[in-house]
């Protein structure tokens, strides 16, 4: 299991959900009480450079679309908080569902690997769960797959980005208001949550580009 077990359950409230899972799933906050989405599949990445803070990149792919999350994980409790919310990922293609297909489970590996990144990713769908570790990869199957949560992640920050600012101006600057794009579970957030949003999204940008100068060194961390 991966080692943050827990994390699912911390990053269903960004989902609208309590538990990050396959299947079907009661909307938090809604007015009706009966109103549900279905996950069909889901992965999440939780991205560990040595002497930095780790980040966690999530998406999940819904009967309503495609959501996704990228933020910089700290301290207790948990991050994301109350205050983040999974982003809309429209005409976005998931890089990582064929990437993970190609990796070899058996690699032959002659480098012994010191500090630089390691990656734990856990993928999901109706009929099979996965969790697996690498760090500083070599191999072509891995290379590929943290290229494709690195170009993820770009999009991702981008995409949230683009919301906030899309959300801000469609109120006063203080919080989600009624009029805006925001359903109304999400609504529930205001203005303190929305401006500590804000802020997390600030933090992605250095946070994304930490985590391209640990995978662009990785190899400089290996000794024969």
């Amino acid at each position: 299991m991966i080692e943050d077990s827990g994390l699912l359950s911390q990053l269903g409230p960004a989902f609208g959900t309590k538990c990050l899972g396959i299947g079907q799933h009661r909307v938090l906050h809604a007015k009706d009480r009966n109103q549900r989405f279905c996950i069909s599949s889901l992965w999440m990445a939780l991205i560990k450079p040595a002497f930095d803070p780790p980040s966690v990149l999530a998406v999940a792919h819904t009967d309503s679309g495609t959501k996704a999350l990228y933020v910089e994980r700290r301290g207790d409790p948990a991050v994301p908080g109350t205050h983040v919310l999974a982003v809309p990922m429209a005409d976005w293609e998931d890089e990582l569902l064929p990437a993970v297909k190609e990796i070899n489970l058996f690699p032959q590996v002659d480098t012994l690997t010191l500090d630089g990144i390691s990656y734990q990713l856990h993928t999901e769908t109706v009929g099979l769960a996965a969790d697996f570790r690498f760090g500083n990869p070599r191999e072509a199957q891995l290379l590929a797959v943290e290229q494709a949560l690195l170009r993820s992640a770009r999009a991702v920050v981008a995409a949230q980005a683009s919301f906030v600012k899309a959300e801000s101006a469609a109120t006063d600057g203080l919080g989600f208001k009624p009029g805006s794009s925001m359903t109304a579970d999400e609504l529930v957030y205001g203005a303190a949550n929305f401006q500590a949003w804000q802020k997390e999204i600030q933090n992605c940008d250095a946070c994304l580009k930490t985590w391209q100068r640990y995978a662009a060194d990785s190899q400089k961390s290996s000794v024969k």
